[in-house]
């Protein structure tokens, strides 16, 4: 499983990704099948993680949450 870590400079943004999502001509209609037919492009199948994808995942969010490594800002959520 390889994981991103968003710091404010080191990742794209969603736009990036969804401009690769129709770079050659099959690619771009398959997009425009999930953009305007279905109505939600991050459904594409690109956006879908295999089982074992997902159960390394699981297990990652699993193990952080018993060691306690999310932190978040309470004031920020309270508002």
């Amino acid at each position: 499983l390889f994981l991103r870590y968003f710091h404010g400079e080191n990742t794209w943004d969603k736009s990036h990704f969804l401009r690769r999502l129709r770079n050659s001509p099959g690619s771009w209609m398959a997009w425009v099948w999930w953009k305007y037919v279905v109505g939600d492009v991050t459904r594409h199948p690109r956006f879908r993680l295999d089982r074992r994808s997902r159960d390394a995942f699981a297990a990652y969010l699993h193990t952080s949450r018993e060691l306690d490594l999310f932190f978040h800002d309470t004031e920020s959520s309270a508002s």
